[in-house]
């Protein structure tokens, strides 16, 4: 599930949840940028790093929360949404 289309090639950071449990996962990527994908294109075929997520991904949501210049802007805001949701059990 993706809420707009990108348009341009950035580094993006991703929230998926699963659809039974709601489990979820975040997780940055700037890879695309080497394979000249927009986020909503890349991730339905990248489908995170998360083995647990990947193998199961057609039972999560995903939405693509923020897209960056750089990719060390993402992998910040990343870490600061794991941090904040550290304590939770899900």
């Amino acid at each position: 599930m993706s809420i707009y289309s990108s348009t341009k090639v950035r580094p993006y950071v991703y929230y998926c949840v699963h659809n039974i449990t709601g489990h979820y996962y975040f997780g940055y990527r700037e890879n695309n940028i080497k394979v000249n994908l927009p986020s909503n294109l890349d991730f339905p075929l990248y489908r995170t790093s998360s083995i647990v997520v990947k193998h199961d991904f057609e039972n999560y949501s995903w939405h693509i929360v923020a897209e960056f210049e750089f990719g060390k802007d993402a992998y910040d805001f990343e870490q600061q949404l794991i941090y904040e949701n550290w304590e939770n059990p899900l």
